[in-house]
C-alpha cells in the first residue's frame, strides 16, 4: 500500500534474539526462530519469524514473546502485520504495545488489542494462509494488569511490541508472522491466491486444457512486474493457425477460505499486436465437498471476461503495454450458467465454506482464452490475489499528466487549417514512461488533424506500473459561408460572413474565426463603433439573413426587429411541414440575434425559412447541396 509507514521489524536479520526479540513462558510453552522459506506475498524480503506455542492440550495462557525496539509513531493510525496462522487452530494473541510516557528508555503504558485466529476468524483465518491485518490505533484500550502506570494515553514513542498466545481450546498455537509496522491509514488485506514463487506451475496445483487450439504454460525468471514480482511469473501461449475463436485455456485448484475480500487482482504482461478476450471464471464450492467436478450440478461458477487489445481499441489491458496491474471488484463476476448449467449452485458469490457459515470455499481459478482476430495469445502473469479494496500500488503521489488546453482547428480558412501537435506531458512517476493515446499511437507527442470535433485521452505507465491519464478537445470550425466566405465573430457580438482576402484585416482589429459563441444568446449592436465595417451589409431597421446558402450542413440565421415583441422563425419541407423551429419567444428591438440550423440529419434539397415578428415578415428559399 501507498500509505505511509513505521517500520517496527520486517524480519530481514534472520536473527530475532540478536535483535532484541525475547521470549516467555506461561502456562505452557514455546519459542520463536526465522523462517527462509515460508514468506508474504507483500513485504516478504528473505525472512519470516516462526513461533509456536503449547500447553499439552489444556487451553490458556502459554507464553508469548515480543521485540524492545524504540519508534516515533506520530501522525501514524494503525497496527499492522503479516500471519500465517496452522490450519484448525483456535487462539487469541493478546496484542501490547508499551510506550514510553516520560522519555527515560523504560516502558510506562501498555495498550491491548485481543485478536482471535481461528477456522472461521475473526481476527485471521486458521489454514487461510498469509493473511494482512490493520488494526486502528484506536481499537487498542489501556490494559493495566501488568503496567498500571502512565498518563492513560497512548503516546507517540512506542518501546515494546509484546504477543501474548492464549490457547481457547487447548490445540497449538503455530504461525509465521512479518513485517510488523505503523501506518498513516489503513493497509489494506490481501490474501495470494498464486503469487507463481514456486517456479513450478504443474507441481502447485496448475492445469491446462485445450479447445479449438492449443497451448501450455511455464515458469518464467527474467519477466516480472515491478512491483509483487518476487523471482517468478507465469509465461502462457496459445494459438490455432489463425483462426479466431476460444483456444483453450488454464487454470490452478486451490482451496481457499476468502472472507472480507472484495477484489481480484493480476499482473499480466500482453505481447504486442493482440487482440483476445480472457474468460476469468471463479469456482466455488457450494455443496462442500471439497470439489468441483466437469460439469458441477452441485457447485457454481462466477465470470469476469477482461479484454486485451492495442491503445485506442477501447481494451481493459493493452497489448504491448508491458506489466499492468488489473483490480477488479468481485461484484463484477457474474453467475455463469453456460457449463454448469443454471440449477447449479445457488448463484451466490461468497467463497467461505459451508461448514463456516458460508456459500462455498474458493476451488479454482480457471482462465480460458477467446481470440477476436485469429492472432496467437502470448502474455505473462503473476500475483493473483484477493484484496479487501482495490490493490494499491506504491506510487509517486506526484505522477501526472497534463496535455494542455483544449485547441481550435478551422475549416475553409488555409492559414488556420492544418494538423495539430498534443503532447503528454509528463511530472512524477518513475521513468521510462509508455504513452498510449485514444487513437491507437503511442509516442509522447502525437500530430492530428480531425474534421469533427474529437477528444483524445492518454494512458501513461510509468516504470513501477503506476498509472495516469488526461484528454484534450481539438474543437473543429467550419468557418465557410459560401464562395470564398468566411464567418468571423466581430468584436463578439456579431456574426459576419465576408470575403477571405478581408479576413486577416478583421483578424487584425480584434475579431475571431467562426460564428460568435453562444448564438442564442443576443448580442448588443456597437452604435460607437468607429471602424469601417466596409463588408457589414445588414444596416437595415430589421431584417433576416441566412448563410450561407447553398449550404452542406449548417447555417446560420441572424435577425434584428424594429420593435420588442414575439417573433418567430421556422424551417420549412417542401411538402408544408414545419421540420424545425429555431426561434420562438420575444425578441427585443435593436438587438442582433444569431441562431444556428444543423441540417445533418436532413436529406438535401429546397427548404423554406419563414421569419415572422411584430414588425417585420419574410419567406425565403434554403438549398441544402451535400
Amino acid at each position: 500500500s501507498s500509505v505511509n509507514k513505521v517500520i517496527f521489524d520486517d524480519m530481514e536479520h534472520g536473527n530475532p534474539f540478536a535483535n532484541g526479540w525475547f521470549t516467555f513462558n506461561g502456562n505452557g510453552g514455546g519459542g520463536i526462530d526465522p523462517n527462509a522459506v515460508d514468506l508474504p506475498p507483500v513485504n516478504g524480503g528473505s525472512f519470516s519469524l516462526q513461533t509456536g506455542w503449547g500447553g499439552g492440550g489444556v487451553p490458556g495462557f502459554y507464553g508469548g514473546f515480543g521485540r524492545g525496539n524504540t519508534v516515533d509513531i506520530s501522525e501514524m493510525t494503525h497496527f499492522n502485520f503479516w500471519i500465517n496462522p496452522n490450519a484448525d487452530q483456535d487462539y487469541t494473541l493478546e496484542l501490547n504495545l508499551q510506550d514510553d510516557d516520560n522519555g527515560d528508555g523504560t516502558p510506562d503504558d501498555e495498550f491491548q488489542y485481543n485478536f482471535v485466529v481461528s477456522p472461521t476468524g475473526p481476527g485471521a483465518i486458521s489454514g487461510g494462509g498469509w493473511q494482512l491485518v490493520s488494526i486502528p490505533l484506536s481499537d487498542f484500550f489501556d490494559d493495566n494488569s501488568f503496567l498500571n502506570g502512565g498518563n492513560g494515553i497512548l503516546d507517540t514513542t512506542i518501546i515494546n511490541v509484546v504477543i501474548a498466545v492464549i490457547s481457547n481450546g487447548g490445540s497449538d498455537a503455530v504461525f509465521r508472522t512479518d513485517f510488523w509496522c505503523f501506518s498513516e491509514g489503513e493497509v489494506k488485506a490481501k490474501l495470494a491466491f498464486d503469487d507463481m514463487e514456486h517456479g513450478d506451475p504443474f507441481g502447485n496445483g496448475w492445469f491446462a486444457f485445450n479447445g479449438n487450439g492449443g497451448g501450455g504454460l511455464d515458469a518464467n525468471f527474467t519477466d516480472l512486474p515491478p512491483q509483487q514480482g518476487g523471482s517468478a511469473s507465469l509465461q502462457t501461449g496459445w494459438g490455432s493457425g489463425g483462426n479466431p475463436g476460444f483456444f483453450g485455456g488454464f487454470g490452478r485448484t486451490n482451496p481457499v477460505h476468502i472472507a472480507d475480500m472484495t477484489h481480484f487482482n493480476l499482473w499480466i504482461n500482453p505481447d504486442p499486436g493482440q487482440d483476445y478476450l480472457l474468460e476469468i471464471n471463479i469456482q466455488d464450492d457450494d455443496d462442500g465437498d471439497g470439489a468441483f467436478p466437469f460439469p458441477a450440478p452441485n457447485d457454481q461458477e462466477f465470470q469476469y471476461n477482461l479484454t486485451v487489445g492495442p491503445a485506442g481499441s477501447g481494451a481493459e489491458v493493452i497489448s504491448g503495454g508491458g506489466w499492468q496491474l488489473v483490480s477488479i471488484p468481485l461484484s463484477d463476476f457474474f453467475f455463469d450458467t453456460s457449463i454448469h448449467g443454471a440449477e447449479s449452485g445457488e448463484g451466490i458469490l461468497d467463497l467461505v465454506p459451508v461448514g463456516s457459515g458460508g456459500n462455498g470455499q474458493l476451488i479454482n481459478i480457471v482462465l480460458a482464452v477467446i481470440s477476436n482476430s485469429g492472432a496467437d495469445v502470448t502474455f505473462r502473469t503473476d500475483f493473483w490475489c484477493f484484496s479487501d479494496g482495490p490493490l494499491e500500488l506504491d506510487c509517486d503521489p506526484e505522477f501526472a499528466v497534463n496535455t494542455g488546453d483544449d485547441q481550435t482547428s478551422y475549416i475553409g480558412y488555409a492559414p488556420a487549417e492544418g494538423p495539430t501537435t498534443l503532447t503528454a506531458s509528463v511530472t512524477g512517476g518513475e521513468a521510462p514512461y509508455r504513452y498510449f493515446w485514444s487513437n491507437g499511437e503511442t509516442t509522447e507527442s502525437i500530430t492530428v488533424d480531425p474534421q469533427e470535433t474529437t477528444t483524445y485521452s492518454v494512458l501513461v505507465i510509468d516504470s513501477q506500473g503506476c498509472t495516469a491519464n488526461d484528454e484534450v478537445t481539438v474543437n473543429v470550425v467550419d468557418v465557410r459561408c459560401g464562395d470564398d466566405k468566411i464567418l468571423v465573430c466581430h468584436k463578439g457580438k456579431k456574426t459576419l460572413c465576408i470575403e477571405t482576402e478581408d479576413v486577416e484585416d478583421h483578424l487584425e482589429h480584434g475579431d475571431s474565426l467562426g460564428p460568435c459563441a453562444d448564438p442564442s444568446i443576443a448580442k448588443e449592436e456597437d452604435d460607437d463603433d468607429d471602424e469601417v465595417d466596409e463588408d457589414e451589409e445588414n444596416d437595415e431597421d430589421a431584417y433576416v439573413n441566412a448563410y450561407p446558402s447553398p449550404f452542406s450542413e449548417t447555417a446560420f440565421f441572424e435577425f434584428k426587429v424594429e420593435k420588442t415583441g414575439f417573433t418567430k422563425l421556422v424551417i420549412i419541407n417542401m411538402s408544408g411541414q414545419t421540420v424545425a423551429t429555431l426561434y420562438k419567444g420575444k425578441a427585443l428591438k435593436d438587438r442582433v440575434y444569431t441562431v444556428e440550423f444543423n441540417a445533418s440529419e436532413f436529406p438535401e434539397g429546397i427548404y423554406i425559412y419563414k421569419f415572422n415578428s411584430r414588425d417585420f415578415s419574410e419567406t425565403k428559399k434554403l438549398i441544402l447541396d451535400r
